[in-house]
């Protein structure tokens, strides 16, 4: 389904899978494992083939986000983006929460066992990808990464936030790496005038600026709780 200029929502996969078809075809995020011949049946249903996808740029490492990235790099011509930090957790080479652990045991369970891979690149804040610029928004986890295009104002936002209904929120705190931090983010993609948001799970979201500045809180109020945080661990860890 075609939500802007060029960008479609992938059908058949649990989470968001953003396909972008110029200047160059990409993917943001990939789905669960499972998820790849569905995506690769919308490019072709599209015009695109398997040759044409060049980049799978994952917002996170959840598996609802980059489950279905190593099967689509063995079946097309991509390459996996990811921030350094969730490179290393696709890689196993860094611990996640026990909410994640706990997700990813009864996907296995499912029989969608997510696999450990390495990326093929990193993206970092001001990178670019398929026309989107790369925007850090740590807080749901702590490499999480949006993609904003700023001529439309099309936010791909990964977990960056939650749309329920009408409303706009923050990550769920149980899932939520640093809940400052995520707030702080929301904060951030509040200043870029979105016109329209593409959240991790949900339907797009028109218009979401007053629900972003509602979920980012008070201008300073979390960066300054932020920085509280940081000075605290610094003290902690001069005592040690």
């Amino acid at each position: 389904m075609e939500v802007a200029r060029d960008v479609h929502l992938v059908p058949g996969t649990l989470g968001n899978v953003v396909l972008v078809l110029k200047p160059q075809v990409a993917l943001f995020d990939s789905g669960l494992p499972g998820d790849g011949p569905a995506v690769l049946a919308y490019l072709e249903q599209v015009g695109a083939g398997r040759r044409d996808l060049s980049a799978i740029a994952l917002t996170h490492a959840d598996p609802g986000h980059a489950g279905g990235a190593p099967w689509l790099r063995r079946n097309t011509s991509a390459r996996i983006l990811a921030s350094p930090v969730e490179a290393a957790v696709a890689a196993g080479q860094r611990p996640v929460t026990t909410a994640r652990q706990v997700g990813r045991t009864l996907l296995g369970l499912a029989g969608r066992r997510p696999e450990t891979f390495a990326v093929d690149g990193t993206i970092a804040d001001g990178d670019e990808v398929a026309g989107f610029a790369v925007v850090s928004t740590p807080g749901h986890t702590a490499g999480h990464l949006s993609f904003f295009r700023s001529d439309d104002g099309v936010l791909v936002a990964g977990d960056a936030v939650r749309v329920a209904g009408l409303d706009i929120l923050a990550p769920a705190f149980w899932d939520t790496s640093s809940e400052p931090r995520a707030r702080v983010s929301i904060a951030r993609l509040a200043d870029l005038r979105v016109q329209l948001l593409i959240p991790g799970h949900g339907p797009p979201y028109r218009e979401p600026g007053a629900g972003l500045r509602r979920a980012g809180g008070p201008p300073g109020f979390m960066e300054e709780r932020l920085a509280r945080v940081e000075e605290r661990r610094e003290r902690r860890r001069r005592r040690r």
